[in-house]
C-alpha cells in the first residue's frame, strides 16, 4: 500500500478514537451531574423530629438539654447534617411565644433510612430576662413548650458532584416542670411531741422532680385549716430536690387555740373517718444559679386516711405502792394503732372511768408508738377523786371478779389529753386471784366476863405487787348460814406482803351474843365445820383503808376433835415391897391452838383382872398438837399377893398385861375425856441387855483352850440386883462349842461391863471347833450365839428365879495374816544339764497371844512366761511359745512327828531346797530370769496346818506375782 493511502487510513483511525473518546467522557459528567441532582433531591425531603428534651443544667448565660432527635434520610447516602443559630423559644400561652436564644446542632452523620440519636446541645440565653422567664415557667407550670426553629443544611459529600440543601425545621416539644410542687404528697403522718400548748407531728412527704436540674427548697411554711379553721402550722428547711421521687419531712404543731375544732379533727380520724386538711402557705424554691428564690403560693389538700379505732387492752396490771393519797401500778398495756399517727406520747393524763362515774386520772409516764401492735409497759399513778366508787370497784376486783373501766383523755392534761377526750375505750381488768382470807385454826387463851382472848393462824394471799399495812384492821363477824352478828376483831397492825402471807396474831374477841359463841366454841370442839363472813369496817382514813373498807371474807374453820390422851406404854423401873415405879409414855393431842395446863389425871390399874392401884399422870402443859410424854410414875399396890405375882413374871420373862380406866377426878372436859378412856397395855419383862464388849482366845492347854469375854450387862431397875448361877453358853453353827461361868454378881442400876472367862470344850465337836478356829485365825467374821440363864430373888421379893439370857455376838476376825510371804532363794540354771537349784522360804507369824505349834506345810510354786523362752545353747537356739501356769514344784512338809513350835507373837521361817532336772523349765525359767529379768511366782494352793491345844486350825494362803530378785 502506498504511503499516501497508508496515512489517510491511519488518521481515520485516530479520529474514530478521537470521537469515540470525547462521547464517553461526556456521557459520565452527564451521568454524574444527574445522579447529583437526584440525591440532592432526595436529601431536601430528609425529615427531622424532635421527639424527647430533657434539662440538664442551666446558668445566667446558657441551658444545657439532652435532646433525642428521629431523622429520616430518604437517599442511599450517608448524609451530613447540621444547623447553626437555631431559634429557642418557650411557648407561653397558645399564641405568644418567648424567644429565650439560640441552639447550634453540631455535625451529624445519618445514614440511609431512619436514625435515631441521642445528643447533648447547648442553649445559648439571649439575656437575663429570657434567663428569667424560663426559670419562671420551670417551676410554675406544670410542664414547659419548647419551640426550635431554624434551617439545617444537609449534606451529601461521598459524590464526585458534592450536593447539600436547606431543610427548615420547625418543632415544639413539651418539658416536664415542677408546677409549684402541686404534686407533692404527705405519705404519713407521725407524732413526735407533746408540750402543754401544742402537739407536734412530722408529715413525711414525697415530690417528684421530672428533670435533672437540682432544685432547692429554702423554706416551705403553710397553715393547716380544717373546716375553714387554722388547727396548726406546717414548716420544712434547707430541702434539695434531685431527679425523680424526693422524700423528706415537715414538723407540724396543732395548735389549741380551737379546742373543739383539734378535738372533732383528731378523734374523728383515729375513729375511722377520714380527714380533708387543706395547707395553705408559701414554698420558697430556688435552683442553681439562680440568685433570688422563686415563692410559690400553694394551696394543697392533704386528704389523711381514717383508720379504726386504737384499740388498748390491758395484758398485766399490778398494784405496787400503795400512799396515803395514790396507787401507784405497773402495767402492760397492748395498743393495737391501725392509722400512722406515730411516735411518743408523753405525760399523758388519761380519766378513768367506772359505771360512768369519774374515778380518778391516770398520769402515765411516756408511751412508745409505732403503727400495729405496741406492748408498752409503763408505771402509772393513780389518783382517784372518788373513793366510793373506788372502793366498790377495789372489792370487785381484790376479790378476783372482772372490772370494767373506760379510759379517755383527760381535759385536764396536756394537749393530747385534752385531744383525746372524745376517744374513749372500755377496759377490762381481772385478777387472777383475789385478796383470800383463811383462818387455819383458833385457840383459846383467855376469857373474861365480856371477851375472849383467841389465837389466830391466819392464810392471807395479797394479789397485788404492793405490801400492804393498816392499822386497826377490824372485822365483824357474822355467821354464813344464819347471818348472826358474833361481835368483832381488830387486827391492831396487818402487813401483808405480795403472795401469800402466813400470820399468827392474838386478838381479843367481843361477843355480842355470849351464849351463841358457846354454843358455836362446843360445835368447833365436836369436830363440826363452821363457816363465817369476815366484814372490814374502815378504822383509818387511808386510801388503803376506804378500799378495803366493806370487803368480805368467806371462812371455812373445819372442827376439831376433843382433847385426847392415849397411853402408849409403860415400863417398869423399880420394884420393891413398899411401891412400883413405872416409865409412862404418854400421848396428849391438844386441838387448840394456845398451850393447855393439865392438873394431875388418874388411872386405874389392873393385873390379872384384880385391882392393882392409882397410877397418876401430871401436871402438864401441852402445846398445841399431838405430842409424847414420858412421866415417871410411882404408886403402892394395893394387893401385895397380886404385886409378887406381877414381879415373878417380870423377872421369868412372861410380859405383863396391865388393864388402865381413867378415874373421874371432876367435872370440867378434861376429867370427862378421862372417863371414856380404857386401855390394855403390855409392860415388857426384864431385860438384862446383856452385850459382848470383847471376846478373845486367852490360852491354850493340852486338854482345852480358854477363852475370856467382857460382857456387858443393864439393870434398868432403880435398885441392886443380886444375881448368882450365871452360866453363858457359846454355840457356833448352832452347835455348843464352850461356855462361861460366874458364881454370883450384884448388878448396880445401869449399865456395867463384867469380865467372864471360860473354856472351849473338848468334848464336842470337834471338827465344828477346828472350823470355828481355822475361819477366826483366817480373818473371818463369825456369829456366835450366847444363850445361858441366871438366879435371882430380887432381894426375896419374889422366891428364887431363873432369868433367860439369849443373844448374838459377831466375833472379828484376826486380820493379821499367819503367812507373810513364801519367796524363791539362791536360784541358780544350768543349762548344760538343764538343772535348776533353789531355796524356798516361807515367813510365817504368830500374831496371838500364846503358843501354837506348825504341824503341816503344803504349797504350789507357778509362774507364767507370756513372751515364750528363745535361749541359745551351744550352737542350738531353743524356743518355746508362750506358757501360763508352769509348775516349778510342789512342796510338802509334814511336821505333826516334830512340829514347829512358835511362841506368842513371833516369827519364824520353813525352808524347803529345789534340784530339778527338766530341759523346758530351765529354758523358761533362764529366759525369765537371766534375759528378761522378770521372774515372778504365783504361790497357789498353800494349805498350812497349826495346833492350838487339842485343837487344829488349817489357814490356806496363796500369793501372786512375787518378784524373784
Amino acid at each position: 500500500m502506498s504511503k499516501p493511502l497508508m496515512l489517510l487510513k491511519n488518521t481515520k483511525v485516530i479520529l474514530l478514537l478521537s470521537i469515540v473518546i470525547v462521547g464517553g467522557i461526556g456521557g459520565f459528567f452527564t451521568y454524574q451531574w444527574t445522579a447529583s441532582n437526584e440525591v440532592k433531591s432526595n436529601i431536601s425531603e430528609t425529615s427531622i423530629e424532635i421527639t424527647w428534651m430533657q434539662l440538664l443544667s442551666i446558668n445566667q448565660s446558657a441551658m444545657d438539654v439532652l435532646v433525642n432527635l428521629t431523622i429520616d434520610n430518604p437517599s442511599s447516602h450517608t448524609a451530613n447534617i447540621e444547623g447553626k443559630s437555631l431559634n429557642v423559644s418557650i411557648l407561653a400561652d397558645s399564641e405568644n411565644e418567648i424567644y429565650i436564644g439560640t441552639m447550634n446542632l453540631q455535625k451529624l452523620r445519618v445514614g440511609k433510612g431512619m436514625n435515631h440519636i441521642s445528643a447533648n446541645y447547648t442553649i445559648i440565653l439571649a439575656n437575663q430576662n429570657a434567663f428569667d422567664e424560663l426559670v419562671n415557667a420551670f417551676l410554675s407550670e406544670e410542664e414547659i413548650g419548647i419551640k426550635i426553629s431554624g434551617y439545617l443544611k444537609v449534606s451529601v459529600t461521598d459524590l464526585l458532584i458534592p450536593v447539600e440543601s436547606t431543610v427548615f425545621v420547625e418543632k415544639t416539644i413539651t418539658v416536664p416542670a415542677l408546677n409549684d410542687l402541686n404534686d407533692l404528697s404527705i405519705s404519713s403522718l407521725e407524732l413526735i411531741d407533746v408540750t402543754n400548748d401544742s402537739l407536734t407531728f412530722q408529715l413525711n412527704i414525697s415530690v417528684y422532680n421530672p428533670s435533672y436540674l437540682r432544685v432547692d427548697i429554702a423554706s416551705m411554711n403553710w397553715s393547716a385549716f380544717y373546716n375553714g379553721i387554722l388547727v396548726g402550722r406546717v414548716s420544712a428547711y434547707n430541702v434539695q430536690l434531685t431527679h425523680g421521687t424526693n422524700r423528706f419531712t415537715a414538723i407540724g404543731s396543732l395548735e389549741v387555740n380551737e379546742t373543739l375544732t383539734v378535738q372533732e379533727l383528731v378523734s374523728k380520724y383515729i375513729s375511722g373517718e377520714n380527714i380533708t386538711v387543706i395547707l395553705n402557705g408559701k414554698i420558697a424554691i430556688g435552683m442553681t444559679g439562680v440568685s433570688d428564690y422563686y415563692i410559690s403560693n400553694i394551696q394543697l389538700p392533704v386528704k389523711l386516711s381514717g383508720q379504726p379505732n386504737i384499740q388498748v387492752s390491758i395484758n398485766e396490771l399490778s398494784f405496787y405502792e400503795f400512799t396515803e393519797n395514790e396507787i401507784n401500778a405497773h402495767v402492760a398495756v397492748n395498743i393495737t394503732n391501725p392509722s400512722r399517727i406515730t411516735g411518743t406520747l408523753r405525760a399523758l393524763l388519761l380519766d378513768v372511768l367506772y359505771e360512768e362515774q369519774l374515778l380518778g386520772i391516770v398520769n402515765v409516764s411516756d408511751i412508745p408508738l409505732t403503727q400495729g401492735s405496741n406492748i408498752v409497759h409503763v408505771n402509772v399513778t393513780f389518783t382517784p377523786e372518788n373513793t366510793e366508787i373506788l372502793t366498790d370497784l377495789a372489792s370487785q376486783y381484790l376479790s378476783g371478779h372482772p372490772v370494767v373501766i373506760k379510759l379517755r383523755g383527760s381535759s385536764t392534761g396536756n394537749t393530747l389529753s385534752t385531744l383525746l377526750s372524745g376517744w374513749s375505750q372500755e377496759i377490762e381488768l381481772r385478777s387472777n386471784q383475789g385478796l383470800e382470807f383463811r383462818v387455819l385454826s383458833i385457840g383459846l387463851l383467855n376469857s373474861t366476863s365480856d371477851s375472849l382472848f383467841l389465837h389466830f393462824d391466819l392464810q392471807i394471799v395479797n394479789p397485788t405487787d404492793a405490801r400492804i399495812e393498816i392499822d386497826n384492821f377490824l372485822l365483824n363477824v357474822t355467821l354464813s348460814n344464819t347471818s348472826d352478828y358474833l361481835g368483832n376483831i381488830t387486827i391492831e397492825k396487818l402487813e401483808l406482803e405480795p403472795g401469800l402471807n402466813n400470820i399468827s396474831i392474838e386478838t381479843e374477841f367481843y361477843p355480842s351474843n355470849t351464849s351463841l359463841v358457846a354454843d358455836i366454841v362446843d360445835d368447833y370442839l365436836s369436830g363440826n365445820e363452821l363457816n363465817f363472813v369476815l366484814t372490814n369496817i374502815n378504822t383509818n382514813d387511808t386510801l388503803m383503808g376506804r378500799i378495803l373498807s366493806g370487803i368480805k371474807f368467806n371462812v371455812t374453820l373445819p372442827g376439831v376433835n376433843p382433847l385426847d390422851i392415849v397411853i402408849i406404854s409403860i415400863s417398869i423401873l423399880d420394884i420393891t415391897s413398899e411401891n412400883v415405879t413405872m416409865a409412862v409414855n404418854v400421848s396428849i393431842t391438844n386441838p387448840t391452838a394456845s398451850t393447855v395446863h393439865m392438873e394431875t389425871i388418874y388411872f386405874q390399874t389392873y393385873y390379872k383382872g384384880e385391882f392393882l392401884g392409882n397410877v397418876s399422870v401430871g401436871p402438864l402443859d401441852v402445846d398445841p398438837g399431838t405430842h409424847l410424854y414420858t412421866v415417871n410414875v410411882t404408886f403402892t399396890p394395893a394387893n401385895q399377893t397380886l404385886l409378887k405375882l406381877l414381879a415373878t413374871d417380870y423377872v421369868n420373862g412372861i410380859p405383863v398385861n396391865l388393864t388402865l380406866q381413867g378415874c373421874p377426878t371432876g367435872d370440867d372436859v378434861l376429867s370427862k375425856v378421862v372417863q371414856r378412856y380404857l386401855a390394855s397395855i403390855l409392860v415388857p419383862p426384864l431385860d438384862l441387855n446383856f452385850q459382848v464388849a470383847n471376846f478373845s482366845l486367852i490360852n491354850s492347854t493340852e486338854t482345852t483352850l480358854v477363852i475370856g469375854m467382857n460382857v456387858t450387862i443393864t439393870n434398868p431397875l432403880q435398885t441392886a440386883i443380886d444375881v448368882w448361877n450365871v452360866t453363858l453358853e457359846v454355840y457356833y453353827n448352832d452347835m455348843y462349842i464352850g461356855n462361861c461361868t460366874i458364881d454370883s454378881l450384884s448388878l448396880v442400876p445401869g449399865t456395867v461391863t463384867y469380865e467372864v472367862n471360860g473354856t472351849l470344850d473338848a468334848s464336842a465337836n470337834r471338827t465344828n471347833i477346828n472350823q470355828f478356829l481355822s475361819e477366826y485365825i483366817a480373818g473371818v467374821d463369825i456369829l456366835l450365839d450366847v444363850r445361858g440363864t441366871i438366879m435371882t430373888n430380887l432381894s426375896g421379893l419374889i422366891e428364887d428365879s431363873v432369868i433367860p439370857v439369849s443373844f448374838r455376838y459377831t466375833l472379828v476376825g484376826i486380820k493379821k495374816t499367819l503367812i507373810t510371804d513364801v519367796n524363791l532363794y539362791s536360784l541358780t540354771i544350768d543349762l548344760g544339764t538343764m538343772t535348776i537349784v533353789a531355796t524356798t522360804i516361807a515367813n510365817i507369824t504368830n500374831p496371838m497371844g500364846f503358843n501354837i505349834s506348825i504341824t503341816y506345810l503344803e504349797y504350789d510354786i507357778y509362774f507364767d512366761d507370756t513372751d515364750g523362752a528363745d535361749v541359745q545353747v551351744g550352737f542350738v537356739i531353743v524356743s518355746y511359745p508362750p506358757k501360763s501356769n508352769i509348775l516349778i514344784d510342789s512342796i510338802e512338809k509334814d511336821l505333826s512327828s516334830n512340829p514347829i513350835e512358835l511362841s506368842a507373837n513371833s516369827n519364824t521361817t520353813i525352808s524347803e531346797d529345789i534340784n530339778i532336772q527338766d530341759e523346758e523349765l530351765a529354758v523358761r525359767l533362764y529366759d525369765e530370769y537371766y534375759i528378761d529379768n522378770n521372774l515372778k511366782i504365783n504361790i497357789l494352793n498353800g494349805i498350812m496346818t497349826i495346833k492350838i491345844g487339842v485343837f487344829e486350825a488349817q489357814v490356806h494362803f496363796e500369793f501372786y506375782n512375787v518378784p524373784v530378785s
